[in-house]
């Protein structure tokens, strides 16, 4: 019998031993392929949780699993515990030097982008904003702070999540801007059909869409049909590459109805690896485009 023969006969044997004791007291039926494969896995593991990785996967996948309203509550928590009140650009870093430190996983638009979201506000002036998709009012806060209090200047979230609605209020208020920035807890293609009533304005001057990547398209076209959008009306989208939202990429990109510029940036993604991913800007047009 060979040296290796004789090797393989005892890893077996004891793996045999092994396997049996535990189907006896778990249950669990052992492949020794199966554990081989995992073994062979730990040094790789050891070395991303090495790189600081796996903490961060982990990390953030205990926030996802524990819900965006679990999430939310505790942000706000944090930042009204580190942050003095009336100060938002305090309560934005705080906010960004939380989702650093792993933590939380807060899925926010973050300091890289929300430059870009600050130029568009600056650059457009606009009166009234939609922003479909609250979380925890980050992407709110950064807006309405720059909104002219003279001009009767107003955001409008629209935030399905009933705790997160509660903590984007909790967190505008502590900030001082709850003059500037009106929290609706509904469904996006609710608050769109019933804007007018519930909000006593004609029309909106720029829209934000960070909410759930497959309705980016269909809202954007709800927002058209119920004419609400005017030729001038700026659409700030985040998370164009990563996730993604391909179909809503190509309707802005090719559709005469618009004017868009792509913002390339980087992000963080959920396993902690730099990714890029691009925020757009669209000016409207208006329909007459088509003709």
């Amino acid at each position: 019998m060979s040296t290796s023969g004789s090797g393989n006969g005892i890893l077996e044997g004891f793996f045999g031993s092994v396997s049996g004791s535990v189907e006896r007291w778990t249950g669990i039926e052992l492949n020794l392929s199966t554990v081989l494969l995992v073994v062979g896995v730990v040094p790789v593991l050891l070395g991303l949780r090495a790189a600081g990785r796996i903490h961060r996967t982990v990390r953030s996948g205990l926030s996802l699993l524990s819900g965006p309203g679990t999430v939310s509550r505790a942000a706000v928590k944090h930042i009204m515990e580190n942050c003095e009140p009336g100060n938002p650009e305090m309560a934005l870093k705080c906010a960004d030097e939380l989702d650093a430190s792993g933590k939380h996983f807060l899925i926010h638009i973050g300091e890289e982008k929300g430059r870009l979201f600050d130029s568009a506000v600056r650059e457009h002036r606009p009166t009234v904003v939609l922003e479909l998709g609250g979380y925890f009012g980050y992407s709110a806060l950064r807006v309405a702070r720059l909104l002219s209090a003279d001009d009767n200047a107003k955001l409008y979230s629209m935030e399905i999540n009933k705790e997160c609605a509660e903590s984007c209020r909790t967190l505008l208020k502590f900030c001082g801007m709850d003059d500037r920035a009106e929290v609706l807890n509904c469904a996006a293609q609710d608050g769109i059909a019933e804007f007018r009533e519930r909000t006593g304005r004609s029309s909106v001057d720029m829209v934000v869409l960070d909410h759930w990547k497959p309705l980016y398209l269909p809202d954007l076209k709800r927002l058209e049909a119920s004419g609400l959008m005017h030729p001038g009306t700026v659409v700030l989208a985040d998370n164009i590459l990563y996730p993604g939202v391909p179909d809503y990429k190509e309707y802005v990109t090719t559709s005469p109805k618009y004017r868009t510029v792509m913002h390339t940036c980087k992000m963080t993604s959920f396993t902690g690896v730099e990714t890029d991913d691009s925020v757009s800007v669209s000016v409207y047009l208006g329909e007459q485009s088509d003709r």
